[in-house]
């Protein structure tokens, strides 16, 4: 028969036993109520050794995968300037991993000549739509320059600043490389225009061969970069030695149309009337006038 030690032991042990039942009971409906709320995104379940996860297919989720798999870094900011989330390219951005980003001041990742250009960014930010060119800074010291856009996010637990981060440095080298190559293909027509075999061969093709791309892709970068046509850039260049020959020398539109190997005189007049809006006589009549009028 147990004595009063022994009963008063096991009463000890089920009341300990009752209280850590009760906690997960209570544990439990918590979850159950948090579930019919909607307050949980995924359940994490054992199963043979291993973990499944349920997770909730709702538009934000698929929002948040969109968000991680996007070529752009997106971070969120409350009032102090803390990270509350960013992700994946962004920690990537600054060379980071993600549990060192978050929770982060993010003025730390601002290069400091940018910090008064942030400043603005993060005050308009939190009125409306904002967005401004800065440099960010990694953890190896390195800047990358990005375009930062800016906006409020209202959220459950109140409003949050959203920003969308753009790597600009590709643009940049992608930039550099179109401005070197228009001044390879004006370097070309003036070399062509000094050559005596300029009539011999079409520019598209000495351009294209020269340096060694498709005439249709060097066409496109330099209307791009132009405005213009590289055809509209050498008839104007044309038309401006048609100009000065005009005025400085005694050649009439016959013998400068030969000497710059115009088909014929009505092909020149045409292009002079289009580009300057008079035919070459009538321009030539103007600038004596003007030049007669200040002797």
């Amino acid at each position: 028969m147990k004595n009063s030690r022994q009963l008063l032991k096991e009463i000890h042990i089920l009341n300990t036993k009752n209280q850590e039942l009760r906690k997960q009971l209570h544990a439990a409906k918590d979850s159950l109520t948090a579930i019919k709320k909607g307050n949980v995104d995924a359940l994490v379940v054992a199963h043979n050794k291993s973990l499944k996860i349920f997770t909730e297919q709702t538009a934000d989720k698929t929002y948040r995968i969109l968000v991680e798999k996007m070529h752009e870094g997106a971070v969120t900011l409350n009032r102090e300037g803390i990270i509350l989330y960013c992700n994946s390219h962004f920690a990537n951005m600054v060379c980071l991993p993600l549990q060192k980003v978050i929770g982060a001041t993010f003025k730390k990742f601002i290069e400091n000549a940018s910090h008064i250009i942030f400043r603005d960014l993060f005050k308009k930010g939190w009125r409306g739509y904002s967005q401004n060119e800065l440099d960010v800074l990694t953890a190896e010291g390195k800047t990358i320059s990005v375009l930062m856009s800016v906006n409020t996010l209202s959220l459950e637990y109140g409003d949050v600043l959203s920003i969308i981060l753009t790597d600009l440095t590709l643009q940049k080298k992608r930039g550099h490389f179109k401005s070197l190559l228009i001044e390879r293909i004006i370097n070309v027509i003036d070399e062509m225009d000094h050559s005596d075999d300029n009539n011999k061969i079409k520019y598209s093709v000495y351009l294209s061969k020269k340096l060694n791309y498709d005439y249709t892709y060097l066409a496109n970068i330099f209307s791009e970069v132009k405005g213009i046509t590289i055809q509209k850039y050498i008839i104007i260049r044309k038309i401006e030695k048609v100009k000065e020959m005009l005025i400085n020398t005694g050649l009439n539109i016959t013998e400068i149309s030969y000497n710059l190997q115009y088909s014929n005189v009505g092909h020149l007049s045409n292009q002079f009337k289009n580009i300057t809006g008079f035919s070459p006589s009538y321009y030539k009549q103007l600038k004596q006038k003007k030049y007669s009028k200040k002797a």
